[in-house]
């Protein structure tokens, strides 16, 4: 498996069809959108209120189980449905409810996300949806996230759907779309 290099650069640039090919084929590390959203202000409001009694995530450390520097907010991430002995209402509930938040809280109609999607669909030969189930249940297409500061680790904070090393054959592909940095 290739892993990550410590000389791949980080691409700035529209979201096109070479920077996705650059992407995933690991010539580059990851891809910044400038201006992806042209009014980033009402959402990260929504999700900086929302974050006041929202779920903090716990992560696994070399100390064991500690609090995170993220709050979750609009819905229930998989992994804590799934540990908390709640999948099935995850998706009978959950990915609804989610979806109508991060859609409302964007103003009504279409969300940051949906606008994600229909750029990659466009872009990338195999298009773009959410992953699915055995049973063919749509997981969440993207949650909202604080990520508080300074973050507890010195190097900072990234979130990441997926922790398995970088494989040219298979892959878990996440986007995040950071709405204001410190």
């Amino acid at each position: 498996a290739k892993l990550a290099e410590p000389s791949l650069r980080v691409e700035r640039g529209p979201l096109s069809r070479g920077a996705l090919e650059r992407l995933f084929s690991h010539e580059s590390l990851a891809l910044v959108v400038p201006g992806f959203l042209a009014s980033p202000e009402p959402l990260a409001d929504a999700l900086e209120r929302a974050a006041a009694t929202a779920r903090n995530w716990s992560v696994t450390s070399g100390r064991g189980l500690e609090s995170s520097d993220v709050q979750a907010v609009g819905g229930t991430p998989y992994n804590v449905a799934v540990g908390g002995g709640d999948a099935e209402r995850y998706f009978s509930e959950d990915v609804a409810a989610a979806r109508a938040w991060l859609r409302d809280a964007c103003g009504g109609g279409a969300s940051t996300l949906d606008l994600l999607r229909a750029e990659l669909d466009d872009h990338w030969p195999h298009g773009c949806s959410a992953a699915r189930d055995e049973k063919g249940r749509p997981h969440h297409a993207g949650l909202g996230r604080v990520m508080a500061g300074p973050t507890r680790w010195a190097d900072g904070f990234v979130h990441v759907d997926e922790l398995a090393p970088c494989s040219p054959a298979k892959g878990h592909f996440s986007a995040n779309v950071y709405l204001r940095l410190p």
